[in-house]
């Protein structure tokens, strides 16, 4: 019963609900009265825990704070992270499975493409606990400007674990941890790193979120975004979102810079959903040729992105 239709990461949400409704990864929330009509669900409840899946895609990016002397060692704490979150926190008599795949026609983050403007492919599986806990895992291609090396990336991992707390009818609190882990090297250097979140929810329309990744890409940058995003229903079946965020990138891209996105979800069945965003960003013009080994990745303005996702 659960629909995914993606925003797009970051600002960019990924939705995910039912009919009339959202949940989205990154700010998850849900058309409560929606879903109470649909499914029985008491409407004083601010979000149903049934459906908080993949809470707060918390992108645990760049964690200085859990910086790891070996690459491996690395992988291994998120990986053993997702599994004990799974086993341990998330009783199967109390909690409930979600999963999507997605086609994107760019994978943009934050005002900058992971895939150089081309389609990818993403999955994501988490797991929902009626008190609060979620976890899930993440799976995309990426795709950056660092083609020369033979080494490059091609796929990111990211294993996530969060907390939502309702704090009266209306607000939820949430915090959250995203690790993200690459098959390979990043423009010549590892660059696995964690970020944390912490999210303000108002109702099912509103969302506040601050996140902090120490040592970004392990580029030793510490990188601080702070966004703000609004969903209101249009008709049953239709949802119009709009994000803005502040990303506090200088060490890592040389600027902190704003970037927003507006789009519109349709939520064709219960499980399909489509969705069409304009996404902008307010960067100097660059020049990739001029960086060679420095994180400089492509950006992503005045353009349009579109993407289908299926959920089960």
């Amino acid at each position: 019963m659960v629909v995914n239709c993606v925003r797009h990461s970051s600002v960019y949400l990924v939705y995910r609900g039912c009919r009339g409704g959202t949940l989205w990864d990154e700010h998850h929330l849900v058309s409560i009265e929606m879903i109470s009509q649909q499914l029985s669900v008491d409407s004083s409840l601010p979000y149903p825990s049934e459906f908080l899946s993949s809470h707060l895609f918390v992108n645990l990016k760049q964690s200085g704070a859990l910086r790891m002397p070996c690459h491996d060692s690395f992988r291994l704490i998120f990986l053993r992270l997702a599994c004990l979150s799974l086993v341990l926190w998330l009783p199967v008599s109390q909690a409930d499975w979600h999963g999507d795949i997605k086609l994107l026609s760019d994978y943009v983050y934050r005002g900058y493409s992971k895939s150089r403007g081309n389609p990818v492919v993403q999955g994501n599986i988490d797991y929902q606990d009626d008190s609060g806990w979620y976890a899930g895992l993440a799976a995309s291609q990426v795709r950056f400007d660092d083609q020369k090396y033979a080494d490059r990336a091609e796929i990111e991992i990211k294993p996530y674990l969060g907390w939502s707390l309702p704090l009266s009818t209306d607000w939820k609190g949430e915090l959250s941890v995203t690790g993200y882990i690459y098959d390979n090297k990043i423009f010549n250097h590892t660059a696995d790193y964690a970020e944390f979140y912490a999210s303000l929810h108002y109702k099912d329309w509103l969302s506040a979120t601050a996140s902090i990744a120490p040592n970004a890409y392990q580029r030793h940058a510490n990188v601080a975004d702070y966004e703000l995003t609004y969903r209101r229903d249009v008709l049953d079946t239709v949802q119009f979102s709009a994000g803005l965020g502040y990303n506090q990138a200088g060490a890592l891209l040389g600027h902190d810079y704003f970037y927003w996105n507006a789009g519109v979800s349709w939520f064709a069945t219960s499980y399909l959903s489509l969705d069409v965003r304009y996404v902008d960003v307010a960067l100097p013009h660059q020049d990739l040729e001029d960086h060679h080994d420095d994180f400089y990745p492509r950006q992503q303005e005045n353009k349009y992105l579109f993407s289908a996702t299926l959920g089960f």
